[in-house]
């Protein structure tokens, strides 16, 4: 199998998309195959589109085509599989698409959440350094002046208060950026997202987004119509969080004995009581794929909320720290000098 990064949310989403509307207009999957790659001019997308059209013509599945091109996530070459599978191939690729255009807009919810804070806590590094190496040393030779003499200590208090926050800033920053790249790496993931699954301030969001993740891949499995153990199992591999995955399993143990799957859910602690007993009713009615999707949407709703909190609390708390850190500099650098100038009047 090819060894190359898979494509982002929103490339799978567009893919999947376009192969339900192949599908849906009767074309056959080598000829649609073939359609959408013309659509893409020379680059990565196209070479790995030319790669699946390739082995579909040679009489391979989707699936295999999929899964040796190396592009896709797991999850959707087993998705796609059970369609080919059930004959519901079509259906699951439409699911799918929704799945992945959710999830996409999570990964742009939480860029938001960490690229604005980064942006002014940038700004804020420049307005403290400029304070220190540029402002400060044009107070100091006032001060001189003003003074008569070479004695500086009473300006050694700002610009020791500039210099300890200018180190710390800088610490700041060089930490973010070690985080950003080491967040690249499959190590470095998987130690990031291991610290705000367990982190106290972030732990509740982190699975709360796991939760919705999972329960958004559980509904296009029901959809395709897998019976519910196999369905919670194959949703499980959407799953990186710790917490999370073991209740997953705890779910898929009380299916095996027998419990609905409301009720599993519940018992595990996937979904609360009240969402539980509406899917109760879906099971009965038999519409279980059309709550879970609601279930879906109502969870990423509330995430988006409390990112939406969170960027809030990371914004007021920068600006404050600024507020402080440039007030604390400037009371430093002024109170020498408003005294020497009341001396002098």
């Amino acid at each position: 199998m090819t060894k190359r990064e898979q494509f982002s949310a929103e490339e799978i989403s567009a893919f999947c998309s376009q192969t339900a509307m192949v599908l849906n207009g009767g074309i056959p999957l080598y000829e649609g195959m073939h359609i959408l790659t013309e659509q893409f001019e020379q680059g990565n997308t196209r070479d790995v589109l030319n790669e699946i059209d390739d082995k579909v013509h040679r009489g391979n599945t989707l699936y295999v085509a999929l899964k040796e091109s190396g592009a896709f996530p797991e999850y959707m070459c087993e998705m796609v599989k059970v369609g080919e599978t059930t004959g519901k191939i079509e259906n699951i690729m439409r699911s799918l698409a929704s799945f992945y255009e959710r999830e996409g807009r999570v990964k742009e919810s939480i860029k938001s959440v960490i690229s604005y804070p980064t942006v002014l806590f940038l700004l804020m590094a420049v307005i403290v350094f400029m304070i220190v190496f540029k402002i400060i040393p044009m107070f100091q030779d006032i001060f001189l002046e003003l003074e008569g003499s070479n004695d500086l200590s009473a300006f050694s208090g700002g610009l020791l208060a500039g210099r300890i926050i200018s180190g710390l800033i800088f610490l700041v920053l060089v930490a973010i950026v070690v985080v950003l790249i080491a967040y690249r790496t499959r190590a470095g993931y998987v130690a990031i997202t291991g610290f705000l699954e367990n982190s106290l301030l972030t732990h509740r969001l982190a699975d709360k987004i796991s939760v919705a993740k999972f329960i958004s891949a559980l509904s296009v499995m029901v959809s395709g119509g897998v019976e519910s153990v196999e369905a919670v199992k194959r949703s499980g591999l959407v799953v990186d969080n710790k917490k999370i995955h073991a209740k997953v399993n705890k779910c898929i143990t009380l299916l095996s004995s027998d419990k609905k799957l409301n009720d599993a859910l519940m018992e595990a602690e996937l979904i609360d009581p009240l969402r539980g007993r509406i899917l109760g009713v879906a099971e009965i009615s038999g519409n279980v794929d059309e709550v879970l999707e609601k279930i879906s949407s109502q969870y990423d709703e509330e995430v988006s909320q409390r990112l939406a909190a969170l960027s809030q609390i990371i914004e007021t708390v920068l600006i404050v720290l600024l507020a402080i850190f440039v007030g604390a500099i400037l009371l430093a650098i002024m109170a020498p000098l408003i005294d020497i100038i009341s001396s002098i009047a």
